[in-house]
């Protein structure tokens, strides 16, 4: 082992060190719906709880595939019109406008996708516009009442992996998410070249993928 400055050094060592607790995030953009698992698996897991949720519309699509709690913000201010530069996203008023503070934001995607409160989706007791469960209303993001967002908020810890299925659109390179869709069969041997036409997120500068908060132009409620 080389010890720096000329010295090389012959032995054994050993390190010890804790990590967190196993949990597994289901989330099924078909029936809407988000199971959380104490455990690796669904199958040898502890099912805790399943909340039903609100995920991409069609043309938003929730992107599919094994994603990863990435970190926690309390509150992101989300902004339609950096996101997708459309004249509905960036009128106010239009059909695809938003400017939000959002809370209790669980990151799964370096391309602006999160787990968090809306309380837009079921306010008050009618519940009457679009109910959790029910259909699927948001732009990309996973939706859950306040309660749950806080209780997942809370529960989930950095490196969760967190599997989505049912939505038509693939986590891929291009999402930053490339990495996790590879079996570790493909993944091991190494010495694979990442497609030329997936360098970077299409949703957000490359100035900015490395901040640990997300800016308002990758979030996306």
């Amino acid at each position: 082992m080389d010890a720096g400055n000329g010295y090389w050094g012959l032995g054994d060592w050993s390190e010890s060190f804790s990590i967190g607790a196993a949990h597994l995030t289901l989330v099924n953009t078909q029936t809407r719906s988000v199971q959380v698992y104490n455990g690796d698996s669904a199958t040898t897991g502890q099912l805790i709880d399943s909340w039903p949720a609100n995920t991409g519309k069609p043309g938003y699509d929730t992107i599919d595939g094994i994603l990863v709690v990435l970190y926690h913000d309390p509150v992101v201010q989300m902004q339609s019109c950096p996101t997708f530069h459309t004249s509905a996203a960036c009128t106010p008023g239009g059909s695809e406008y938003y400017n939000e503070a959002v809370y209790d934001d669980t990151a799964v995607s370096s391309d602006g996708y999160f787990i968090h409160a809306a309380p837009w989706v079921c306010y008050g007791t009618s519940c009457s516009l679009y109910p959790y469960g029910a259909t699927n209303s948001s732009h990309g993001c996973i939706n859950l009442s306040t309660a749950n967002a806080t209780t997942y908020y809370n529960w989930s810890r950095v490196g969760d992996p967190v599997q989505v299925v049912g939505s038509v659109l693939e986590a891929s390179y291009s999402d930053g998410e490339g990495d996790w869709q590879t079996s570790w069969s493909e993944f091991a041997p190494g010495g694979q070249d990442v497609p030329s036409n997936s360098a970077a997120p299409s949703a957000a500068p490359s100035t900015q993928v490395a901040t640990p908060t997300p800016a308002a132009s990758v979030a996306r409620p």
